[in-house]
C-alpha cells in the first residue's frame, strides 16, 4: 500500500477491531461498530496523485529512504497491483455504503 503521510494514530480507538497492519504502521485499518473505518494508507492513488505528492511534499520526500523519482519510479510500479486488489474492495465498500444509504431513507 501507498503510505503518504506526516501524522499516525499510535492507539486504536476504545472497541476498535484491527483490520490491517504493516511492519511500518501497526494500526494500518481499523472498524468501529458496524459502520466506521479507519484507513492509515491510500487506496485512490494514480500514477499522477503519487507525482503531485512527491513534487509538494518535500519534507516527506526528504524524510523516506528514497528520492523523489524513485518514489515516482516505484509508484508507477507498483500501481498496477494496487489497482488489481484495490479496485474491488472499494466497489464493495461503496455498494456497502449505497446499501445503507437505501436502507435509511
Amino acid at each position: 500500500m501507498l503510505q503518504f503521510h506526516h501524522d499516525e494514530i499510535s492507539e486504536l480507538p476504545s472497541g476498535a477491531t484491527l483490520l490491517a497492519s504493516s511492519p511500518m504502521y501497526a494500526h494500518q485499518a481499523f472498524r468501529v461498530g458496524r459502520h466506521v473505518y479507519g484507513l492509515q494508507f491510500h487506496i485512490e492513488t494514480t500514477p499522477e496523485v503519487v507525482h503531485e505528492w512527491a513534487g509538494r511534499d518535500v519534507v516527506g520526500v526528504a524524510s523516506s529512504p528514497w528520492d523523489r523519482e524513485t518514489i515516482c519510479r516505484l509508484s508507477d510500479e507498483a500501481h498496477p497491483h494496487i489497482q488489481e486488489t484495490w479496485a474491488p474492495f472499494a466497489g464493495r465498500f461503496a455498494e456497502l455504503v449505497r446499501t445503507h444509504a437505501q436502507q435509511a431513507a
